[in-house]
């Protein structure tokens, strides 16, 4: 660095030519400041912001090399009155009261002094510049300029501390010239925003143009770079706020793992709850002060960076979270109040369901209803990362939300998996395009139905329709629908008169759609028809079919007297754990009042209805609905049995769980029973004789009931042979 000449009329720079005069030229054109304009044509308090912040960068290096012109007058008093009372207090609490005091430290000195930062500091590196500019007007200040060139010289400084933006002015002033030039001419631009919108893909503009164009995107910004520590100090700055009792509270109440209660810390410090809520909200509170403070601009950068790249937030231990949590915190000690910190100031953020999820968000699942999926019921792969990116997160945890929801892949799409198994045949369907059987849909639901129980769900479902005798579509589809092997039977029986002979039937069915003779046979005997002398007819209205009432056949049904209830007991299976339903006998059926082609339904107490039903052209007879939900809400779990009461006149269904220890009459069938007298009670429920109730109900596999019966004393051969009966027709 050459030294200047000082001439009688000092020019402005020729006053700081301790600084690096480019840098210092630079500084002052920006703000519109001549360096070479001489010192009485400044004004002072522009020129005192332009190059403050030059020498608070030059943060190694003493005032007095920097300012030489402060070594005039060493025993002069601070002028406090033009600091503000922050900084003022900074020299009075550290015992600083002369030029000469100050001029001996550097701004790195003066930053480690107590409760000072960075705002601190770049003010009174202005006040310092303008003392300097004040004492270089003094007769004795020409020898101290001029020898001070030379120290700076040989100051111990680094490249890094300085703020050199002249090779970025330059290149910026001779590129956005030309370009501007350009960009007005060829592409109508007219203001620094069209221009920044204007295509500047190198080969789509001149030549002459793109030259310096690439120079400009070569110019290095490594001067720029903040120091290798500027995120450290920042951070260094937040918790040297707080006392270390309240730096633990606070730390302790985010809501990561390790939190403790209120309870909890307030035992450990020795506080109330309220105290340390207290502490806790005060610490939140300074520390969000302390954050916007100048020197933690790096660290809230990284901040915003974390925050940007979690979003709302990833699953724990993904390779997103470790990833944004690694980048955020390369260069800090690794402290135990580090990434709580930093997830605090990006959020904050919390710890849910294996997740870390911004405040104020859920862990997020796909929808099942149509906002997501449409009457189609299924999505892409790409609507379901649009779905994910529009609720706020980050397109990298894609699989794992999928994984995590009620979703199911076919082939290139998903569909929502819920409900029954009706519900997702008919997505199966949906996903497939064509009709299927009932051994595909259940193999492709893959959870263990029975196929037949499907099949008959099927038939009775207004979704879905037969295509074949095996196969079944959605009734959307507006395919030619089977009817089926009785609908057939009728249009025949229409179209020969009235009536038609099985034998002629059954050759023709099984000829026209390939089904089985002994199902054209079985369904000629379904209640709708009348099969009389090998003819097969409709019933008429007033030809009633007689059902079949002896209650004694059916194992655990136990009607009540008044016939107002109807108990029956009901064993736990994997039908039922399915939720499927199942045929019912006749007497059952008869005990309720239905017959042929009626239906009933049964309200339950947790807000369901269970029905039973007997379609007239069906060949298996009347049908109890799912009784899942009922064995549910009793605890009745596989090889439970659970007694289900129907009130006829109230049309309602509840259930009990029948325990292994259950020994009476009353907790094993429903019947209320007067001591002494249970072989009446049952004989007028199950409709046989007193003498042969015990004979019955073993016939029938009731064994549990047979036990429960008072023993005879004149016969306890003949009970205990009942006893065993029981157990052989349960077996």
């Amino acid at each position: 660095m050459k030294a200047v000449n000082v001439r009688k009329e000092r020019t402005i720079l020729a006053c700081f030519s301790a600084l690096d005069p480019g840098l210092a030229g630079s500084c002052l054109a920006r703000v519109g400041v001549d360096p070479a304009a001489a010192l009485a044509e400044a004004d002072p308090d522009t020129v005192c912001h332009a190059l403050g912040q030059l020498v608070a960068n030059r943060d190694n290096v003493t005032l007095s090399t920097l300012l030489p012109c402060l070594s005039l007058r060493p025993e002069m008093p601070l002028p406090l009155a033009r600091l503000s009372v922050r900084a003022a207090h900074t020299f009075q609490n550290n015992s600083i009261d002369t030029v000469g005091q100050l001029s001996m430290m550097s701004c790195s000195d003066l930053l480690a002094l107590k409760n000072t930062g960075g705002t601190t500091i770049s003010e009174i590196a202005e006040f310092a510049v303008r003392m300097h500019l004040e004492l270089s007007s003094e007769p004795e200040a020409a020898c101290f300029l001029e020898s001070a060139v030379c120290t700076a010289a040989a100051a111990d400084t680094e490249v890094a501390d300085l703020v050199p933006i002249d090779p970025i002015l330059t290149a910026l002033n001779s590129v956005l010239r030309r370009l501007g030039a350009w960009a007005a001419e060829a592409r109508s631009a007219s203001t620094i925003g069209d221009l920044i919108q204007v295509r500047t893909d190198l080969g789509h503009i001149p030549t002459e143009v793109e030259e310096p164009v690439r120079d400009l995107l070569a110019t290095s910004l490594s001067h720029l770079r903040p120091r290798a520590d500027a995120a450290q100090r920042g951070l260094n700055c937040l918790l040297e706020g707080l006392d270390e009792r309240s730096r633990r509270i606070f730390i302790e109440r985010l809501p990561l793992p390790g939190r403790r209660t209120l309870e909890e810390i307030g035992k450990l410090e020795r506080l109330t709850r309220e105290r340390v809520r207290q502490l806790g909200a005060q610490a939140e509170g300074d520390l969000q002060g302390r954050l916007a403070l100048p020197e933690a601009e790096t660290l809230r950068w990284r901040i915003h960076e974390l925050s940007t790249t979690l979003q709302n937030g990833g699953p724990l231990g993904s390779p997103l979270v470790k990833r944004a949590l690694a980048h955020a915190r390369r260069d800090l000690n690794d402290g135990a109040e580090t990434v709580p910190l930093l997830l605090w100031a990006a959020g904050p953020y919390r710890v849910s369901g294996g997740w870390l999820i911004k405040q104020g968000c859920e862990v997020p699942r796909l929808p099942t209803d149509e906002r997501l999926w449409g009457e189609e019921k299924w999505i892409s792969l790409d609507a379901i990362t649009e779905w994910v990116a529009a609720q706020g997160f980050s397109r990298a945890v894609v699989p794992t939300i999928i994984e995590q929801s009620s979703v199911r892949q076919f082939g290139e799409v998903w569909a929502p998996w819920t409900g029954n198994v009706l519900d997702k045949a008919e997505i199966v369907l949906r996903s497939l395009g064509r009709p299927a059987d009932s051994r595909e849909l259940v193999e492709m639901i893959d959870e263990g139905h029975n196929e037949q129980g499907v099949r008959n769900r099927l038939f009775n479902d207004d979704r879905f329709v037969r295509t074949n005798r095996r196969s079944f579509a959605l009734a959307t589809w507006d395919l030619e629908e089977y009817a089926g092997i009785v609908a057939e039977i009728v249009e025949r029986i229409n179209r020969d008169g009235g009536s038609m002979s099985l034998e002629a039937l059954a050759t023709e069915l099984v000829s026209t759609f390939g089904v089985s003779e002994s199902s054209v046979r079985a369904y000629a005997e379904a209640p709708m028809f009348i099969l009389d002398g090998g003819e097969v007819r409709l019933r008429r209205m007033e030809e009633s079919r007689s059902i079949d009432s002896r209650f004694e056949s059916v194992k655990g049904l136990f009607p009540d007297p008044t016939r107002n209830l109807v108990h029956l007991m009901v064993q736990v299976d994997a039908g039922v754990e399915r939720g499927s339903g199942f045929s019912i006998e006749e007497p059952f059926a008869a005990a309720l009042g239905i017959g042929p082609g009626d239906r009933l339904e049964f309200a339950t107490d947790h807000g369901g209805r269970l029905g039973v039903s007997w379609p007239e052209t069906g060949i298996l007879g009347p049908y109890l609905g799912s009784t899942r939900t009922l064995a549910e809400s009793v605890g009745a779990a596989t090889g439970d049995d659970f007694l289900i009461t129907f009130d006829l006149e109230a049309g309602s269904a509840q259930a009990r769980r029948i325990n292994k220890e259950d020994n009476d009459i009353e907790a094993l069938t429903g019947l209320k029973v007067e001591p002494g007298h249970e072989l009446d009670a049952l004989a007028q429920s199950i409709g046989c004789q007193r003498a042969t109730v015990r004979a019955v109900l073993a016939r029938r596999g009731d064994r549990a009931v047979v036990d429960a019966l008072p023993r005879r004393a004149e016969q306890p051969a003949l009970d205990d042979a009942l006893s065993r009966l029981a157990d052989l027709l349960a077996d």
